[in-house]
């Protein structure tokens, strides 16, 4: 019974200092002298971290908590774009493979573009829930993707932030894998999410999160949404009034995706834009269920030292 014991008391002496406990801490956690625990220690080899060495075991409380990464990430990309002079192409709901080549080619074609802030590049038709005429490959999509974006790059600066398409990958792989945690932390390496990891290769800044922020502008795609123009990004607004104040108060336009409609107001002497669409009309809207009429086309916003000059802001429609 002793050696067993004595077992116990050294595997549990091993786990607490592994796990970053002090000498003093586990003699008092297990009602024993310190000496004794010293001894314990130098006699079974069982190594102590110093508090400065364990810093470095410490878990990032941004690991356990998302939308602290997604600040880092928003910050990164205000911190490099947000004072500058320039022009930003708002290129809104690509859906790749139902791109329009029309809307693309003009966006290649303007002139003096400094920066493209895209979203929704990817459509996964293949892991949507509507009926399919046809099969596409998640890979395929990806790749094609990715070239359409090089594509973009090398014109100017490329700016992606997350939409609700681009999230169907991790939403089925949770649905799927929820019982299978070990598979879901193989899948999410370091938690860097695939889309961004792939998209930062080809020289993307990536923003893991349904909005991103560019001086006194927001760039958002929302999973709420409305068929009456203008309806989505005002409910954007009131998000924003009601859970970010002190950046709303900052902000003096916010420019939403995902409605694929275009247009613009001002409500609470903020500026409201919707952004139109960088897609055709995909084939599973065409089943009489669903209705959704898109208008291409992409806004041109002129900034000023990080401030919208709304005068010089252009929007382009495609027939």
């Amino acid at each position: 019974m002793g050696i067993k014991l004595s077992r116990q008391i050294i595997d549990k002496v091993r786990r607490l200092a592994g796990e970053g406990y002090m000498a003093k801490e586990i003699a008092d956690e297990m009602g024993f002298n310190k000496n004794k625990i010293d001894n314990m220690m130098a006699r079974y080899h069982i190594p102590m971290f110093s508090p400065t060495a364990w810093a470095a075991y410490r878990i990032d409380d941004s690991d356990l908590y998302e939308e602290l990464k997604r600040d880092r990430e928003r910050e990164a990309v205000n911190k490099k774009y947000g004072n500058r002079t320039m022009n930003i192409l708002v290129l809104n709901d690509l859906h790749f493979p139902f791109q329009s080549e029309k809307v693309i080619q003009a966006a290649l074609a303007e002139k003096d573009i400094d920066v493209f802030v895209i979203s929704e590049v990817l459509d996964f038709y293949g892991l949507s829930v509507f009926r399919k005429s046809r099969l596409i490959s998640c890979v395929a999509e990806l790749v094609g993707g990715m070239e359409l974006i090089k594509k973009l790059r090398k014109r100017a600066n490329v700016v992606w932030f997350e939409a609700n398409h681009e999230r169907r990958l991790y939403k089925m792989l949770q649905d799927r894998l929820g019982d299978r945690p070990d598979l879901l932390e193989l899948l999410f390496k370091d938690r860097k999410p695939i889309i961004s990891e792939h998209f930062n290769k080809i020289g993307v800044d990536t923003v893991n999160s349904w909005w991103c922020r560019i001086g006194d502008v927001i760039f958002a795609h929302p999973d709420w949404f409305s068929n009456i123009d203008l309806r989505t990004v005002v409910n954007t607004q009131d998000y924003f009034l009601k859970e970010a104040r002190e950046l709303y108060a900052q902000t003096e336009a916010i420019v939403n995706g995902h409605t694929h409609h275009q247009g613009f107001t001002v409500r609470y002497h903020q500026i409201l834009m919707e952004s139109g669409s960088g897609c055709e009309r995909m084939d599973y809207l065409k089943e009489g269920k669903k209705r959704l009429e898109t208008t291409r086309g992409y806004i041109i916003l002129r900034m000023e030292k990080g401030k919208i000059n709304f005068n010089e802001t252009k929007f382009r429609i495609f027939k």
